[in-house]
């Protein structure tokens, strides 16, 4: 820009230039500024997401382990049915042996 010096005018072309400077500089903090604010922004987005993530992980992680859970007193429950089944069992053929014992052994049902 020119100065007025002794009424003449001169030019400083290094003050020009660091007008001219100043200004980008100026500009280039406002830009960053931006850029971080909505880095910010966005880091802030991503960590509620993250969040919201592991809370659903967590309960998805007690429902699996709910239905383990469950599962197990499924296999308990059919193993104790399982040995019901065979006591029935044992006891249907037992009970079918002494059912033989005594027709073989009764008077009314032999053939002469």
């Amino acid at each position: 820009m020119g100065k007025l010096r002794a009424g003449i005018i001169t030019f400083d072309p290094a003050g020009s230039f660091r007008a001219v400077i100043a200004s980008r500089s100026a500009e280039a903090a406002k830009e960053i500024k931006t850029i971080v604010e909505n880095a910010t922004i966005k880091a802030n987005f991503g960590k509620s997401i993250s969040g919201s993530m592991i809370e659903g992980y967590k309960e998805l992680s007690k429902k699996i382990d709910d239905t383990i859970s469950l599962i197990s007193n499924i296999k308990d429950a059919s193993k104790e049915q399982e040995v019901g089944i065979h006591q029935i069992n044992d006891a249907v053929n037992q009970f079918e042996k002494n059912i033989k014992n005594v027709f073989k052994n009764s008077k009314i049902f032999k053939v002469k």
